[in-house]
């Protein structure tokens, strides 16, 4: 099965990059060398096949992760395409500069350390995009961490005024007074026209809109420029919401006889809630408080819907407990999606599922206080050092570049900051890396 275009020229573009990167590092490796003898000429191979293998696992590393961001990779035919795909460029990359030497069997080092080199870019490319391919299963899976309940709310001075700057504020106490409040973010937007609709949406990318104003069985009650009363038909928000292909799951109409407007947002929005009745201010004050307060601790739509019905019929009679109405497009359970609740945290998942080997070696050898150090004392060049653990090998010179290789990748995950000079120290995602890891 071949990849798509998008893919092979996203491939692309990061081959020629890091192959850009190569050879300006080893333009200035070489320019170094003026006279060259047969041992400075198998020391220089072997330099220009080390920047070629450094700079073969960054695309590795790099490529697996912008792949996993626009790849569907569940079947299998396509995963195992995409391997080969990344690991035959980072094979390319590693030949770069292979020729470079003044006899071919001076170049024997350098070839047995590239061709060691294929075989761990094999291995590597699989895992990282397994791992890739796991976590984005998971984010799909799960709800998201954060997330914008947008609040349109309109108020036209030639209608009779509602109360709703105690709605919106009422529903900002109610989500901040429960467990998950800090997974919802409240945006209001006062005085809503039309043209304000389009922008709050593009700024705020909402899960949740929540309308607070008037309306009737035929249209919702906006803005004009002179902050009178607009008509609105919902079909107009509908048609808004699929041009973006908006991430929208809930909109609800808290206004008069709103279930006519609510019902033509569906099969473009998964779930409304509507009127079928005109509405008091206090019911529709209580039904946000309720509603929005059983979200924040983790219930699901249908569970806050079926909290905030109950809560009116107990506080204002069967008339108010019937009066909302929740309605879902076909295949969607309400009952199913929760918008608030546990998450597991993506350092311990980034630390058991997506560290590599070496990443995991240094921060398990981190000592107490958070100290790395990248010392570079003689001509073997720098390597990693967390208290009394050196990562190097005089022997080997991949053992150095694989440790800074790994040092890097955690300073670029956020793990470890660059302290000053060659210090180097542990970030609170750090430590509980390292906690989860164990000793």
């Amino acid at each position: 099965m071949a990849l798509s275009e998008s893919l092979e020229s996203l491939l692309r573009t990061l081959e020629r990059e890091h192959r850009d990167e190569i050879i300006r590092e080893q333009s200035t490796f070489s320019g170094k060398m003026f006279e060259i003898n047969a041992v400075q000429s198998s020391q220089f191979s072997q330099g220009m096949a080390k920047i070629a293998r450094q700079w073969a696992f960054r695309f590795i590393q790099t490529a697996t992760k912008e792949v996993a961001t626009v790849v569907d990779l569940k079947q299998s035919s396509i995963f195992e395409e995409t391997v080969g795909s990344i690991s035959n460029i980072g094979q390319r990359l590693l030949s770069i500069g292979a020729q470079n030497v003044l006899h071919p069997a001076l170049n024997q080092p350098a070839n047995i350390h590239r061709a060691l080199s294929k075989r761990e870019l094999e291995i590597e490319t699989r895992d990282r995009l397994q791992v890739a391919c796991t976590k984005r299963q998971k984010e799909e899976c799960s709800p998201a961490s954060n997330w914008n309940l947008l609040v349109l709310v309109s108020n036209p001075t030639n209608e009779e005024a509602i109360a709703a700057n105690s709605e919106f504020r009422d529903i900002r106490t109610a989500i901040r007074e429960a467990t998950f409040r800090d997974q919802i973010n409240v945006e209001v937007e006062a005085a809503t026209r039309t043209r304000d609709i389009i922008r709050a949406i593009n700024e705020h990318h909402p899960r949740v809109i929540h309308f607070c104003g008037h309306s009737n069985d035929s249209c919702l009650v906006l803005l004009s420029e002179r902050n009178e009363a607009k008509p609105f038909d919902s079909r107009f928000l509908a048609e808004i919401l699929a041009a973006d292909d908006s991430d929208v799951e809930l909109v609800i109409l808290n206004s008069c006889d709103s279930l006519p407007q609510a019902g033509n947002l569906l099969p473009t929005v998964p779930h409304v809630i509507g009127t079928i009745a005109p509405l008091y201010d206090n019911w529709a004050l209580d039904f946000s408080r309720v509603f929005y307060s059983s979200i924040a601790y983790g219930k699901s739509i249908s569970s806050a819907y079926l909290h905030a019905t109950a809560y009116l019929g107990a506080e204002h009679g069967s008339e108010a407990a019937d009066l909302y109405q929740l309605r879902s497009a076909d295949g969607h359970d309400p009952k199913e999606i929760t918008l608030t609740g546990e998450i597991h945290s993506t350092i311990t998942f980034a630390t058991n599922e997506s560290l590599s080997s070496w990443e995991e070696k240094i921060l398990k050898a981190v000592p107490p206080t958070g100290d790395i150090h990248t010392p570079s004392r003689d001509a073997t060049g720098e390597w990693v050092q967390t208290g009394e653990t050196y990562f190097r090998d005089d022997t080997d010179g991949s053992v150095a570049a694989s440790g800074l290789q790994a040092l890097n990748s955690l300073i670029g995950g956020d793990f470890v900051r660059h302290n000053e000079g060659i210090h180097y120290k542990l970030t609170g995602a750090g430590w509980e890396a390292k906690r989860s890891l164990g000793e």
